[in-house]
């Protein structure tokens, strides 16, 4: 992940959230990104970790928030596409057939991502 706009000491709880992932922690990963400031927590590196926090947690709802956020953000990067159909297959109101949409969509902007094909 990118964290050069980032300077410390935010991109320090960055690094410590990353880090409580990798150890399964999404709580503790949350409350590192908590201490981040304000203003950069809708940078899209910090969303990116959101998700992940999220997602761990299986929060769909707010997973599949943020992902969306990500994706007005970056709407290329296939990732983000797979992460919004991925936490909408499992959120409250969600299935298979909104992630597909999700994904069909994707598919249609990025034609040459294979990852988008393989997940329809």
């Amino acid at each position: 992940m990118v964290m050069e706009s980032i300077e410390p000491p935010d991109s320090h709880h960055l690094s410590a959230a990353i880090g409580w992932l990798e150890l399964g922690n999404w709580r503790e990963a949350n409350e590192e990104l908590e201490n981040i400031a304000p203003v950069l927590r809708n940078h899209p590196t910090v969303l990116a970790v959101k998700y992940e926090v999220w997602a761990k947690a299986g929060k769909w709802d707010d997973a599949a928030e943020i992902a969306r956020a990500l994706i007005t953000v970056h709407p290329r990067d296939a990732q983000f596409w797979i992460w919004h159909a991925y936490a909408t297959r499992r959120k409250a109101g969600g299935g298979i057939p909104q992630a597909r949409a999700i994904l069909d969509q994707a598919q249609r902007l990025i034609p040459e991502e294979p990852l988008i094909s393989y997940n329809l």
